[in-house]
């Protein structure tokens, strides 16, 4: 009745049925929901605001996608929990002369 929007997503390769909402279902969408490269949710919201998906995770404020190696060590570090606390920019590419 408040007009809030909700996702309700399980993938074939999930027992679970997983709810997106809120800025992380419009940032979802925007990576072009389970069609996209995050695919289907494979857990719920974090307490933190994180949320994970089969190609990655959004998180931060504004949320952005974290995929990768980068997500590798993120998810090594403690998440938004640890030492690199919540992303704050997307992912930029470099060249390294070295």
């Amino acid at each position: 009745t408040d007009g809030t929007r909700y996702l309700l997503c399980r993938s074939d390769n999930s027992p679970g049925v997983f709810v997106v909402t809120g800025s992380l279902l419009v940032a979802y969408e925007a990576e072009g929901g389970p069609a996209g490269s995050l695919g289907y949710p494979t857990a719920d919201q974090t307490a933190g605001g994180r949320q994970m998906f089969e190609g990655g995770a959004l998180a931060g404020q504004p949320i952005f996608a974290v995929s990768g190696p980068i997500l590798g060590r993120w998810e090594a570090l403690g998440f938004e929990g640890g030492t690199l606390g919540i992303p704050v920019d997307a992912v930029t590419s470099l060249d390294s002369f070295t």
